[in-house]
């Protein structure tokens, strides 16, 4: 797994959701009505394609033995 360090603005968004562990501040939830006939099967094998496709979605942050805070991305679904 290849650790990364934090981007200079991926920090301060980090040390603010340490400081604030209950906060939603950074999260932009969203709801969506989905028709009564969706097809959940395939609704969730959309996202699971997009997740395995896109890194990002796959990106999480830990700590080094030092006290380093990195992020790496999860390898693909």
């Amino acid at each position: 797994m290849k650790r990364y360090p934090l981007l200079q603005s991926q920090m301060g968004v980090f040390a603010e959701c340490i400081k604030n562990p209950d906060s939603a501040g950074y999260n932009l939830p969203y709801t969506c009505k989905l028709p009564d006939d969706t097809d959940m099967q395939r609704l969730k094998a959309a996202w699971e394609k997009l997740i395995a496709r896109h890194r990002v979605f796959r990106t999480r942050f830990g700590f080094s033995d030092t006290g380093e805070v990195y992020q790496h991305s999860d390898s693909g679904m």
